[in-house]
């Protein structure tokens, strides 16, 4: 298997590539270590940066999983969420949308509401698949939010 992989003209190219992708984390890191040692370690850059690198593995794997490249997955989840408690749409992802929004408010209360409210502009001209998020949305978004702020302090 691997023999046909080295002598098959994509073939390389497509180890090449699947090594990239799976050592992403690992030059990060390595990045990161590099920056420390540049910019002797000032705290308030170094936490930038790392929020920064995270931002944007975020906003690749939502691409990589079929998302606009300008969304974080706790955005598209927010949007998702958003139009399934307003409109009642809730497509075969729904659960994966409900595990990933309860799993992210139990550490940030409210993250993918959040994440989805600042990511307004972003993606596809603020839309949603096919399903343009309208004030309405945004408001309801909003009061949803602050509720659960409210509850949890």
């Amino acid at each position: 298997m691997i023999d046909f992989l080295f002598h098959t003209p994509g073939g390389l190219a497509l180890v090449i590539i699947t090594a990239l992708i799976l050592t992403g984390p690992l030059r990060s890191f390595i990045w990161f270590l590099i920056f420390l040692g540049l910019s002797g370690a000032a705290k308030g850059r170094s936490k930038l940066y790392l929020h920064n690198l995270s931002v944007s593995h975020d906003q690749h794997l939502n691409a990589q999983t079929g998302g606009d490249r300008d969304l974080t997955v706790s955005g598209r989840s927010g949007r998702t969420y958003i139009v399934g408690m307003v409109d009642g749409v809730k497509g075969w992802s729904w659960p994966i949308v409900l595990f990933i929004v309860k799993l992210t408010d139990r550490f940030d209360p409210a993250h993918c509401l959040k994440a989805a409210l600042v990511d307004r502009d972003e993606g596809k001209a603020a839309s949603w698949g096919y399903k343009k998020l309208t004030e309405k949305h945004w408001q309801w978004a909003k009061e949803e939010r602050d509720r659960i702020r409210r509850e949890r302090g």
